[in-house]
């Protein structure tokens, strides 16, 4: 059966600040943002790259900009885990 409540409105529960500044801790204490390159020189790691395509001919912005923002921003998070 279908929940005939109003739903609440998502930012009225959604707090950015707790959530986020939890998450960012998180992340640094992890080590994710660390980057050393010297893991690269000395042969440790393989070196990663992502080739970004230029901006599209008439420089608005769509939907597809978006989706595959995001998924390179989770390919690349992936990767430095």
């Amino acid at each position: 059966m279908l929940d005939k409540r109003e739903p609440k409105n998502f930012l009225s529960v959604y707090k950015p600040a707790q959530v986020e500044s939890h998450w960012q801790a998180w992340w640094e204490k992890q080590r994710y943002f660390h980057a050393n390159p010297e893991n690269v020189i000395n042969g440790t790691k393989k070196p990663y790259t992502l080739c970004l395509p230029p901006p599209n001919v008439t420089g608005h912005l769509h939907i597809g900009h978006g989706l595959t923002n995001a998924v390179e921003d989770a390919i690349i998070r992936r990767k430095r885990m």
